[in-house]
């Protein structure tokens, strides 16, 4: 956050020495890093949040109908992965 106001700063200073005849171009990596960093922030804050379940593996026996099926279908809906095993007989 520190580093975005002092690119702010160093923008606007830019900026007005542009409007007295002194301009001095940023470094192009730092005119990249500005535009980069502030695309990246704005896609993250954009993100939807992570699952409760995401990042887990479960595996349901008896998934192919009843509770199995109910609990597999209800780990899918809170983003978990799952291995679903059922004996048919």
């Amino acid at each position: 956050m520190e580093r975005d106001s002092r690119r702010l700063v160093r923008c606007r200073e830019a900026k007005q020495r542009n409007r007295q005849g002194k301009y001095i171009a940023l470094p192009k990596q730092e005119a990249f890093d500005i535009e980069y960093w502030l695309l990246e922030e704005a896609k993250l804050k954009r993100k939807p949040p992570e699952k409760d379940m995401s990042r887990d593996i479960v595996l349901v026996v008896g998934a192919g109908n009843g509770i199995g099926k109910e609990v597999a279908h209800r780990v899918a809906k809170e983003g978990g992965h799952i291995v679903c095993a059922d004996l048919s007989t």
